[in-house]
């Protein structure tokens, strides 16, 4: 399984996953690769796939192939899923896939209306945007 942390593709390390990992590896009976990743500024969205695809990709295993991710991270397992067609699964928690924040228009323009803008400006800076 390879494995890669949130934080709006801003933030966060592979230190924080680090016991997330080892609760994975031995509930599965799995090796968990925590993968880092490029982060904004200085890294878009697509430099921080093109990082995890790297790094799935440079090992050589007989298994299946587990890309897994939370938030940001889940976006880009997804997007790495995409095109390794070697991967057998996905593991995701709380990905952020859904750009449109679909999920605040239902709030209406209450205080999720704040939350949703600033989510709006993380991912564009995540995009090379913002």
């Amino acid at each position: 399984m390879y494995l890669t942390h949130g934080g709006y593709g801003l933030f966060g390390t592979l230190d924080l996953q680090g016991g997330y990992c080892r609760i994975l590896a031995q509930g599965l009976g799995c090796t968990v690769v925590a993968v880092e990743y490029r982060l904004a500024p200085e890294g878009t969205l697509g430099e921080s796939v093109e990082d995890f695809i790297a790094v799935a990709r440079s090992a050589t295993v007989s298994e299946p192939v587990v890309l897994a991710g939370d938030s940001a991270g889940g976006a880009i397992a997804v997007s790495a899923a995409a095109v390794l067609p070697e991967s057998s699964g996905l593991l995701l928690t709380n990905p952020n896939l859904d750009l449109s924040l679909a999920a605040f228009d239902s709030a209406g323009r209450g205080v999720f209306w704040g939350v949703g803008v600033f989510l709006m400006l993380l991912w564009l800076s995540t995009l090379g945007v913002g």
